[in-house]
């Protein structure tokens, strides 16, 4: 895990990154890797000499699996709540699914370390269901109300047109 910048920290997972924000004892994560990760996210969180249920709030910056892993885990076990950008909200709870499927990696198997990849991601639990009920919209305007700081932290839309969204602060 690295420091990126001060409180801010990024872990790894499979393929993917989580970020943690420290303020004091208080932990806010930001995206949750693949249901395989969890336990790499919950050695970040403990390397920091933090408990997972110390977390007092979670931001999904869109709801592929390879985000959602930590988060509806750590959601069921601890009950903390979850933030999303208003449009994501459905796809949380998967009233619609916008994501690839192995019937879209097929036209790429040929290319170099595409196979292994999806082999890695499978094992990490690429395919599993996931979905998460109660997971809250970010207010349309002005900052969120993300429970701890370094805040104000709120997913705004990557690519104008499109639901896939990221976290960026807005201070």
């Amino acid at each position: 895990m690295d420091e990126v910048a001060p409180n801010v920290f990024r872990a790894t997972g499979t393929d993917v990154n989580v970020a943690i924000l420290r303020d004091g004892d208080a932990l806010t994560l930001i995206d949750g890797g693949y249901p395989g990760d969890i336990g790499a996210v919950e050695g970040a969180i403990r390397s920091l000499g933090r408990r997972p249920e110390d977390v007092q709030g979670m931001l999904l910056t869109h709801a592929h699996i390879d985000h959602m892993g930590a988060i509806v885990a750590f959601h069921d076990r601890y009950g903390i709540p979850v933030f999303t950008d208003p449009a994501e909200v459905a796809h949380v709870r998967r009233d619609y699914l916008e994501q690839a499927t192995a019937k879209d990696f097929l036209p790429m198997l040929h290319r170099h370390g595409v196979l292994p990849w999806l082999l890695r991601i499978a094992r990490a639990g690429a395919t599993k269901p996931l979905s998460l009920d109660d997971a809250h919209a970010f207010p349309s305007d002005g900052p969120s109300t993300c429970p701890v700081r370094p805040s104000p932290w709120r997913p705004t839309a990557t690519r104008p047109g499109t639901r896939r969204t990221t976290c960026r602060s807005t201070a």
